[in-house]
């Protein structure tokens, strides 16, 4: 029975790391015909969703990147971050 625990785990696991795997290589597809990174794509999408704004911290922690790179992606972004 521990076996066949072990092989569910082992093809759960897999499962996942394929579908993050798939997940960023269509952030990084659809992002490069915006010119963004992927971590762009999620930052812009977090903006979106928020009414009232966030902190950079806040961002970075909805991200999952760095404060550094939310800097990155926002000082890229200049005067194209407009709500509309």
């Amino acid at each position: 029975m521990q076996q066949n625990d072990e092989t569910r785990f082992e093809d759960f696991v897999g499962l996942i790391s394929g579908l993050y795997k798939e997940i960023q290589r269509i952030k990084t597809s659809e992002g490069a015909r915006l010119g963004l990174k992927g971590s762009d794509v999620m930052c812009l999408y977090y903006l979106e969703r928020s009414k009232d704004g966030l902190t950079g911290a806040d961002l970075a922690r909805m991200a999952g990147v760095t404060r550094a790179a939310v800097s990155r992606t926002l000082a890229s972004g200049g005067g194209r971050l407009r709500r509309g």
